[in-house]
């Protein structure tokens, strides 16, 4: 199931890899001190409901473009989302991005992203969600940020705010039910 915006033919194979892609100018980012509001990229749902989930995923993103991004994305409404990004930065480099959006957005770039294969994880536990990344074999917090009960989706994104539109391939997706025991240490 889509949200808003269908990707560009999407895959899935047998391993459970999922591919697809973005059109051009698609972002999710509503920014403070410009009119810029978008909400259009595309987000293949893995996950809908109220109950405590966590979601991971691996990329190995190629992003030629400024903002170009792969993501695991956590949707409340029309005004509250949560995107956790691989993304190009302005400076070229490629860096683990976190988006709260709570009727603007909040950007945080954490730190440049292992060079092969990243694995992320959002954890939803009702109250909270905690954004890690996996790094030396254990589950690192970049973002532990409050999220509101109720129904949430969680999915998939691409994003080519400035490019031509962009292709990426999630592997290891794992939707399981229930949040991790700590949310800030990942265990």
């Amino acid at each position: 199931m889509w949200l808003r915006q269908e990707g560009l033919d999407l895959t899935r194979s047998d391993d459970g890899a999922v591919t697809f892609g973005a059109p051009p100018s698609t972002d999710w980012f509503r920014d403070t001190r410009t009119p810029y509001d978008k909400a259009d990229a595309p987000v293949w749902v893995v996950h809908q409901g109220d109950a405590p989930v966590t979601v991971s995923c691996r990329v190995d993103p190629e992003l030629p473009v400024t903002f170009d991004a792969v993501a695991l994305f956590a949707h409340a409404g029309d005004d509250r989302w949560f995107k956790f990004a691989v993304e190009r930065s302005p400076a070229g480099e490629t860096l683990l991005v976190t988006v709260r959006t709570d009727g603007v957005s909040d950007d945080v770039n954490h730190r440049p992203a292992p060079e092969a294969g990243v694995h992320l994880r959002l954890t939803i536990d009702g109250r909270s969600l905690a954004a890690h990344v996996e790094l030396g074999g254990r589950w690192e917090l970049l973002r532990y940020s409050p999220w509101p009960a109720g129904t949430t989706r969680v999915g998939l994104s691409v994003q080519s705010p400035r490019g031509p539109g962009l292709r990426a391939t999630f592997t290891e997706v794992r939707v399981v039910d229930g949040a991790v025991a700590e949310l800030r240490d990942g265990s």
